[in-house]
């Protein structure tokens, strides 16, 4: 057995790959779709912040480049090639599949793991980074949503309750609509980004709010 990851260094897919396993396996591949020919502007999952938490955990981290236009036949061929070289499973965190991705991963022949979707609790993944000693921080937030209290913060079912953030019909506890977008900083004792995100100043662009990363601080030069 072999897994991939789909990862965007967020809660979801960090969750999904401790849940099924994936994390522990060294073999695992953490797999992040680029668009082709154009900058990957990740403005709340930063791509160097993803290599660090690739290096901190041991594991590939490969960017898999996806066109804009054709993109359902580009993951496809995406897929198959990553079953003729081995894979079995892809993991990922979404908690609603859609049907393309079923459809894509049977035709590459490989089993879709979906440890959160369909859970009839939407903030189940939150209760679980905290069991788990997962710590993921705030780094997006849609501009119709945002405070400054939020952004940057560690996200947890206090996080929503401090902001009034408490019915799932007017805000998704875990972000599913856009709501907000994470990364995972901490598991237990292991640093996965070198940053404290919490202290970057807050920027909003194209009605997202996102962290500054040009004003950054490394947690080593704060030690």
């Amino acid at each position: 057995m072999s897994d991939v990851v789909l990862w965007s260094g967020g809660k979801d897919c960090f969750a999904a790959a401790l849940r099924s396993g994936a994390l522990a396996d060294p073999a695992t591949r953490l797999v992040t779709a680029v668009p082709a020919g154009e900058p990957a502007a990740f403005r709340c999952h930063p791509l160097e912040w993803m290599t660090q938490q690739a290096a901190a955990l041991q594991l590939s981290h490969e960017l898999v480049e996806i066109p804009r236009e054709g993109w359902e036949a580009a993951y496809r061929a995406a897929l198959t090639a990553l079953a003729r070289d081995g894979v079995t499973r892809i993991v990922t965190g979404d908690l609603v599949i859609e049907p393309w991705l079923r459809s894509a991963t049977e035709a590459a022949g490989v089993e879709l793991v979906t440890p959160f979707a369909g859970d009839p609790d939407p903030g189940a993944v939150l209760d679980f980074i905290a069991e788990h000693d997962v710590v993921a921080n705030v780094t997006g937030m849609r501009a119709d949503h945002y405070r400054p209290g939020f952004l940057g913060r560690q996200a947890g079912r206090e996080l929503l309750v401090e902001h009034g953030l408490t019915d799932p019909a007017l805000f998704h506890p875990a972000g599913e609509l856009g709501e907000y977008h994470t990364v995972v900083t901490r598991y237990g004792d292991l640093r996965l980004v070198d940053a404290d995100l919490d202290a970057l100043p807050h920027v909003e662009r194209d009605g997202v709010w996102s962290l500054d990363r040009s004003a950054r601080t490394s947690m080593s030069e704060i030690l």
